[in-house]
Parts: structure tokens; C-alpha cells; sequence
């Protein structure tokens, strides 16, 4: 299966974070849809639950759509503004690592 657009991968995302959600026993405060603050101010998961939605996210994503992603690495937690932010700039940034991934 190949990655089109990030709408596709916010409803791949959404999905690992509930269940990540209800493994931490969290009852989140907003919707969750692509607006969803992850991680920083407002964000829904402190920095271990994030971990655990990151590895969920790149496991599943290797299965789903046989394209293997690292998302919580240097180039990652170097930028400007954080791909953690919110569902949406997460989806973003997992379509440019994996379109350079499946390009080799």
C-alpha cells in the first residue's frame, strides 16, 4: 500500500493513539481527530507515553505499508517546530520520511 497524502496516515494514526490512550489509562481532554496535541504545551502525553506511541506508530506503519520509519531520531527532535505537536504535523512528517525511506 502506498502513502498518498497525510489525511491517509491521520487515520492510520488515530487508531494506535487511542489505544495507546487506554493502555496509559488516559481519558483524553480534545477529539481526537488531526488537530489532537501530542506532546509539549497542551499536549496529551508526557514524554514516556509519547515513546509509547512512537514505537506503536513505527511498528504498525512497517506492517501496514511495508515501508520502515524511524520517528523519534536527531533530524526529528532537531527541528524547528516538533513533528510530536499534534496528530496532523505527525502524519506530515511520517509521509516525508517514508517517501525518502521507499526511495532509498
Amino acid at each position: 500500500m502506498e502513502i498518498t497524502h497525510a489525511k491517509q496516515v491521520v487515520d492510520f494514526l488515530l487508531p494506535i493513539l487511542s489505544t495507546t490512550l487506554t493502555a496509559l489509562d488516559k481519558k483524553p481532554k480534545q477529539p481526537l481527530d488531526a488537530s489532537f496535541k501530542l506532546y509539549g504545551q497542551e499536549g496529551e502525553l508526557d514524554s514516556l507515553g509519547l515513546v509509547n506511541f512512537i514505537v506503536a506508530a513505527e511498528q504498525e506503519f512497517d506492517e501496514t505499508f511495508g515501508v520502515p520509519v524511524t520517528l523519534a531520531d536527531e533530524r526529528a527532535l532537531s527541528q524547528r517546530e516538533s513533528p510530536f505537536r499534534t496528530i496532523q504535523s505527525l502524519a506530515e512528517y511520517i509521509c516525508v520520511v517514508a517517501r525518502e525511506t521507499a526511495d532509498g
